[in-house]
């Protein structure tokens, strides 16, 4: 959409306007790692699914924290164009068992650099799966993205327990 002067308005980053609010909203699940457990078939789920399990249908569901340790069961690399992440770049993701059994998806971080910036000249494939498969990692609190209005997100990132070289 175009202004009077014919000069393009901005468009906002992903979360737009709205980053601050939507942040507020996702705190239990970015700062605790609070998720929903079934009372009838005892699934963790998460994010949250206060409504209804996503496994046996029940409307008898609870907020649960979830182990903060696990260990990686699939990975893969952020090629470059992650809006809102550019500062960060490159990036390795997995997604983590939980120890009580719930699976959650995050950033992998204590990896080197050099093993990044190999990962990241690769033309295509997922080096890194084989290399992370079954590490151990633990959740801690570190800073996500810088929103578009200047508000910096923090929220839980995945550490390995030993640093891959």
């Amino acid at each position: 959409m175009a202004s009077q002067n014919n000069i393009p308005e901005p468009v906002p980053k992903l979360g737009g306007r709205h980053s601050v609010a939507r942040t507020w909203r996702i705190k239990p699940e970015n700062y605790r790692l609070v998720g929903t457990e079934c009372t009838v078939c005892g699934n963790r789920t998460f994010p949250r699914t206060p409504l209804v399990c996503p496994f046996c249908l029940s409307r008898d569901v609870k907020d649960v924290e979830l182990a903060s340790t696990g260990t990686i069961v699939h990975g893969l690399f952020a090629r470059p164009g992650v809006q809102g992440y550019e500062d960060q770049q490159p990036v390795m993701y997995g997604t983590v068992k939980t120890d009580d059994g719930a699976y959650v998806e995050g950033e992998i971080i204590n990896v080197s650099m050099g093993v990044r910036l190999t990962e990241f000249k690769k033309k295509s494939g997922y080096g890194y799966y084989d290399l992370l498969r079954g590490k151990r990692v633990r959740a801690v609190i570190r800073r996500l993205r810088k929103s578009d209005c200047g508000y910096l997100e923090y929220g839980y990132k995945w550490l390995l327990d030993e640093t891959i070289m």
